[in-house]
């Protein structure tokens, strides 16, 4: 389900924005999960990076 979500965060970037000012919320993630993702979008990587990185593991 993680690797669906960024897919989707990946696809519409207006989204995380969303996120990251708390108007919306990431529902079936844990709370590292979604720090862990506000990291990865915070940090410009790109999504072949994201991919291998232990987050998503």
């Amino acid at each position: 389900m993680l690797q669906q979500i960024v897919d989707y965060l990946v696809q519409n970037p207006d989204v995380i924005e969303k996120v990251k000012a708390g108007t919306v919320s990431l529902i079936g993630l844990s709370d590292t999960e979604q720090q862990a993702v506000l990291d990865v979008f915070q940090n410009t990587v790109s999504y072949a990076t994201m991919a291998t990185m232990g987050y998503w593991q």
